[in-house]
């Protein structure tokens, strides 16, 4: 009897080990050998999907351009155009003149639904009046306008770089002579007709002053064509003057166009003196026609237009630039006494 009962634990005892170590065999086998499991379609559609574009991506995605203007009460001009590849990748700054300075963004197939979730995208950092100009403006476009910000602000416009807009006083320049000479000049800033500076004829270079350090951008013809032209520091402008052509009174000019010239800070030359016409003056003296009587002789007569001269001959009104387009006449009135200018 004890004997069976033994054999019959043993056997229960040896059960239970072989169904454990079955356990085990499986437990190991499911580890090494899973196979990938079947996916849902569902489940598929949520890896594959592109991902929708947001308000703030379409800006770029659609943006086509960027115009920035100014203007106040007398004047007004589109001083940048950018296409919509020429915009910065990075936050930039905007240079200002003027009292009311605007930035126009032109976007492609842009819905009514698009444009005013992009408005309300618009964020303006700073202590500025703006607005946005709805009036005749097509469903493509979004103007933004800025009244009388005296402090620099930051407009943020989807997901375009920050651009700071700045208003300073226009870049300006003047003529320098060669080292060691005195050369006689004329700089006539007249804004109807563009400056004119005049030197004597044989003068084969100019060296302009900027009254800002500029980056190295070169000025062109007006056409658009190189000059020979090199940078002698980040101030100074060296000007080979191998392109002149003749006009009249025997008088020789180039002009140098200098509407891409800006300083590091992006500010430029003021919006109707981003050019200068360099005039090779021929060398002569003026004298009175009864007499024959030598007039003036100051180093710039030659330069002049016109001598007026009064009864003691002690001051000059010497007239440069009668220029004429219609039925208006432009007159630059230099007034001195022998040998130095008092007004200009």
């Amino acid at each position: 009897m004890c004997t069976m009962v033994r054999l019959c634990g043993f056997g229960l005892l040896l059960l239970v080990m072989l169904l454990l170590n079955a356990c085990e065999n499986n437990t190991q086998g499911s580890a090494v050998s899973v196979s990938p499991q079947a996916t849902s379609p569902e489940a598929s559609a949520i890896h594959t999907i592109a991902p929708v574009a947001t308000v703030e991506s379409l800006t770029r995605i659609k943006l086509q351009s960027l115009t920035f203007g100014e203007h106040n009460s007398s004047e007004g001009r589109v001083f940048q155009q950018w296409k919509a590849t020429d915009v910065p990748q990075e936050p930039f700054q905007v240079v200002y003149h003027l009292e009311d300075v605007s930035v126009n963004a032109t976007f492609a197939n842009m819905s009514e639904e698009e444009r005013q979730l992009l408005i309300k995208q618009i964020r303006v950092e700073g202590n500025a009046d703006w607005e946005i100009v709805e009036s005749n403006s097509p469903i493509n476009q979004v103007r933004v306008q800025f009244h009388h910000a005296n402090e620099p602000f930051v407009l943020r416009v989807g997901d375009l770089p920050a651009m700071t807009f700045m208003r300073k006083e226009p870049v300006s320049f003047t003529f320098s002579s060669p080292a060691g000479r005195d050369v006689p000049h004329l700089l006539v800033m007249a804004q109807e007709y563009g400056p004119r500076l005049r030197i004597p004829e044989g003068e084969s270079s100019v060296e302009l002053v900027f009254s800002n350090e500029m980056r190295n951008d070169l000025p062109t013809t007006v056409e658009g064509g190189p000059v020979a032209a090199k940078w002698i520091d980040p101030k100074h402008l060296l000007v080979l003057l191998d392109n002149t052509g003749a006009v009249e009174h025997r008088m020789k000019e180039q002009y140098l166009r200098m509407d891409n010239l800006v300083d590091v800070s992006g500010n430029r030359l003021g919006g109707s003196l981003q050019g200068v016409w360099v005039q090779q003056m021929p060398r002569y003296v003026w004298r009175y026609a009864d007499s024959g009587e030598l007039a003036g002789g100051g180093p710039r007569d030659s330069l002049y237009d016109q001598l007026v001269i009064n009864k003691t001959m002690s001051e000059l009104f010497n007239l440069a630039g009668l220029w004429e387009t219609g039925t208006e006449r432009a007159i630059r009135i230099f007034w001195s006494k022998r040998g130095r200018t008092l007004l200009s």
